[in-house]
C-alpha cells in the first residue's frame, strides 16, 4: 500500500493590518540617471575628437575641442582694445584732476574701458571654455553625433553623455490604479509605502531593489495616466544598458476607499451558491476553513476583498482547488 500522504503544500499570504496592500507591474524602458547631449556654445571648425562610442571618460575630461585660431585672434584683438580704452581712461582721470576736461569726458572714457574689459573677458571665455567640450560628469559616451574636422553650428549636438551607474525606468500609472493610493502624502512618503523591484527582461528570474524617484500629480493628457520615474542601481555583475526594456513591480499601500485587501484573483473561489470564499489557514493547527468574503474590484491578477479578511489573517493562494474543509496544509517555498 502506498504510504499516507502528509500536509498539503501550499503557498500562503499573510495579511498585514493598516489597510489595502495591491502590487501592480509596469512595463518600461530603462535609461541612465544622468545623460546629457553636449554642444559647444560658439561655431566653429572641429579639430579634436579623441573619445569613441562606449569609451568611459571622467568628470572634467576633454572630450572635443575646436579650431582655436580664430578665438585666439578674437582675444588679442579685444586685449588691444582693452589696453588702449585703458590708457584712454587713465588719461582722462589725469586731465579730470587737473581741470582740464569735463566730468563727462571722463564718464565716457571709463565707459569705452569697461565695455573693452567685458568684450575681453567673452574673448578669453570663447577661447577657453566655450571651444572646448568637458565631460560634466563621469559616463561614458553613448553616441557621437558628429565627424572630426566638421564645421559645426553654436549649440548643435556633438555626442551624448551618460552615466549608468544609476539607471531608471519611466512608467505610465492608470488613473484607477492611483486612486488606490492615500491622498495627499509627498514624495518621500509616497516613496515608503511602495515596495519597489525593477526586473529587466533580457536578465530573467531576478529583480532588483528600486526607489520611486519622481511622481507626476498631472495627468498626461493623451493617455490620461500618470508618469512614475523609478530608480535603481547597476548591479555591475551584469549587463544593464539603457534601451532595455523592464518591469517595475509596485506595491501601493493606504487607499482612500477604506478598509480592505487585495489578494491573487485565483485564491478567490465560489461555493455551489455562487458566493465568494478564500481559503483560511489556521495560523497554529495549520488547517484550512472557509471563510466567505465580498469582493470587490478586479485590477490585474489582483482581486480587492471588501469584506470578511482581516490583518493578521492567513489565506492559502495556491493549490486551492483541492483544499477541503479541515484539511492540514503545510507552508510551500519556493
Amino acid at each position: 500500500a502506498p504510504p499516507p500522504s502528509g500536509p498539503r503544500p501550499v503557498k500562503i499570504l499573510e495579511l498585514t493590518a493598516g489597510g489595502p496592500a495591491q502590487r501592480f507591474e509596469y512595463p518600461g524602458e530603462i535609461s541612465a540617471a544622468h545623460k546629457a547631449q553636449l554642444a559647444f556654445e560658439v561655431a566653429g571648425k572641429l579639430m579634436e575628437l579623441p573619445v569613441l562610442d562606449g569609451q568611459a571618460v571622467e568628470k572634467g575630461a576633454t572630450l572635443a575641442r575646436l579650431d582655436p585660431r580664430d578665438f585666439e585672434a578674437q582675444r588679442d584683438a579685444q586685449q588691444a582694445t582693452l589696453d588702449a580704452a585703458r590708457a584712454d581712461y587713465e588719461r582722462a582721470q589725469e586731465l579730470f584732476k587737473a581741470a582740464v576736461s569735463s566730468q563727462q569726458q571722463l564718464d565716457t572714457a571709463r565707459q569705452q574701458f569697461e565695455v573693452a574689459a567685458a568684450n575681453a573677458r567673452r574673448a578669453t571665455k570663447q577661447l577657453e571654455d566655450d571651444s572646448v567640450l568637458r565631460a560634466p560628469f563621469s559616463g561614458t559616451i553613448a553616441k557621437t553625433l558628429v565627424d572630426n574636422f566638421q564645421n559645426l553650428r553654436a549649440k548643435q549636438g556633438v555626442l551624448v553623455l551618460q552615466d549608468t551607474s544609476s539607471l531608471e525606468v519611466v512608467v505610465s500609472v492608470p488613473e484607477a490604479d492611483l486612486s488606490r493610493m492615500e491622498p495627499g502624502l509627498t514624495l518621500e512618503e509616497r516613496a515608503a509605502r511602495s515596495n519597489l523591484e525593477a526586473s529587466v527582461s533580457s536578465v530573467p528570474g531576478r529583480s532588483f531593489p528600486a526607489r520611486l524617484k519622481e511622481f507626476a500629480m498631472t495627468a498626461d493628457p493623451t493617455t490620461r495616466t500618470y508618469k512614475a520615474v523609478v530608480a535603481f542601481a547597476d548591479p555591475g555583475d551584469v549587463t544593464i544598458l539603457p534601451g532595455m526594456t523592464a518591469r517595475i513591480s509596485m506595491e501601493l499601500r493606504g487607499g482612500s476607499t477604506g478598509d480592505g485587501f487585495a489578494i491573487p484573483a485565483h485564491a478567490a473561489l465560489a461555493d455551489e451558491r455562487g458566493a465568494a470564499f478564500v481559503w483560511k489557514v489556521d495560523p497554529h493547527a495549520l488547517t484550512v476553513s472557509r471563510g466567505a468574503v465580498t469582493l470587490g474590484a478586479l485590477s490585474g491578477d489582483r482581486v480587492r476583498v471588501e469584506s470578511g479578511l482581516a490583518g493578521g489573517d492567513w489565506i492559502a493562494i495556491s493549490g486551492v482547488h483541492h483544499l477541503r474543509e479541515g484539511m492540514t496544509v503545510r507552508r510551500f517555498e519556493n
